[in-house]
């Protein structure tokens, strides 16, 4: 698919036709290279730094038995 430079303010820039952009589950951030005199576009896909955790909880809680406490909580106790 051909496409053109386009001047954008004091840079220039490359429309990418929305068909493309489908194909990639339009990330906004790109890693952009040049390699064998092509330019490299590699999207970042920014996942949930917590995904996963629920899982891996219940997966421990079920090898290793559910312990009574992960952390006190200073708000149980009455003295305070």
């Amino acid at each position: 698919m051909e496409t053109k430079i386009t001047a954008i303010g004091n840079s220039q820039g490359v429309i990418i036709p929305k068909k493309l952009l489908n194909q990639l589950q339009n990330p906004s951030s790109y890693d952009v290279e040049v390699k064998d005199a092509q330019l490299i576009l590699v999207p970042i896909i920014h996942k949930n730094p917590r995904a996963g955790w629920a899982q891996m909880i219940d997966k421990a809680i079920e090898e290793e038995g559910k312990p009574e406490r992960l952390m006190p909580d200073v708000f149980d106790d009455e003295t305070i």
